[in-house]
């Protein structure tokens, strides 16, 4: 009965009247979590972009004082000097149809190849009617400033076009390497992965 009267009197204990504490809702590592799938992600797709494009997009490396090289830059260059109403067509369709015409006076050229480009721009009045021939055709620099990169990929239909294969050829006999398997990792590809290192450090 003195018991009773006490825990009456006294109500609960102290250890039975502690809070289970509740789980913590740690936002930071579920953010930091998230970024990290994110970053994977990001760095499979370019992993499989890059692959693509090796497979469909012929790479050639020439000497940036190349005649080829300088065709495709004038064209870049007077492309981003056409007032916006006057752009018909995507940048790379101009850069290939400078390189077409460089092709008709390239002296290195075969004849056979000079005049199949003369005969193939001869019905073509403005470089939109190379949008069914070309789907990618540009020159980019590369960290080494002597030499430039020119990537070009036909529409299939167009692919054995003798005229590319007669300007791919040229390309060669100027000195060009041609360039296999997918392309290395970009500067932000690069960045993309060293944040990823570092947070799993």
């Amino acid at each position: 009965m003195q018991e009773w009267a006490i825990a009456a009197t006294t109500g609960p204990t102290q250890e039975s009247s502690k809070k289970r504490p509740r789980p913590s809702n740690n936002r930071a590592a579920k953010a930091e979590h998230f970024l990290t799938d994110v970053g994977r992600c990001l760095l499979s797709t370019a992993t499989m972009v890059r692959q693509v494009r090796g497979a469909t997009i012929r790479s050639f490396l020439l000497p940036s004082d190349d005649l080829y090289v300088t065709a495709a830059v004038e064209a870049g260059r007077a492309y981003a000097q056409l007032p916006q109403g006057k752009k018909a067509a995507p940048p790379f369709v101009y850069v290939a149809a400078n390189l077409l015409i460089a092709l008709t006076t390239d002296k290195q050229a075969s004849p056979e190849a000079r005049a199949s480009a003369v005969k193939f721009c001869a019905d073509k009045q403005t470089p939109s009617a190379l949008l069914p021939y070309i789907t990618v055709c540009r020159a980019t620099r590369c960290f080494d400033k002597a030499h430039t990169r020119i990537e070009l990929a036909l529409a299939p239909l167009h692919v054995m076009e003798m005229v590319f294969q007669y300007l791919t050829a040229s390309f060669v006999q100027h000195g060009a390497e041609e360039l296999f398997g997918p392309p290395p990792r970009g500067p932000l590809e690069r960045a993309i992965a060293q944040q990823l290192d570092a947070l799993r450090s």
